[in-house]
């Protein structure tokens, strides 16, 4: 058997969340809240954030809303962060 090397997506990211952050993260989304407010409360990267809201999309735990992963609505002090 043959070994061959592997490329791992999204390694450094931390895609392990509790479910209490997946019920904060869905009752922010419901709000209409951005995917980076959502991170920052949840501690976490926006991509991370945003790949936790196209899984959820995917298993039908979350609909589609407007605005996208943008929302309508941002947390008061919010100030422009990237971080990927």
């Amino acid at each position: 058997m043959s070994l061959k090397k592997r490329y791992i997506v999204f390694e450094d990211y931390n895609l392990d969340f509790t479910y209490q952050q997946v019920a904060q993260f869905k009752k922010m989304w419901k709000q209409g809240y951005s995917t980076g407010s959502i991170a920052k409360k949840l501690h976490c990267k926006i991509v991370e954030s945003d790949l936790l809201a196209t899984d959820l999309l995917l298993k039908g735990k979350i609909k589609n809303r407007v605005g996208g992963l943008a929302g309508t609505k941002e947390l008061p002090d919010d100030k422009i962060r990237i971080e990927v």
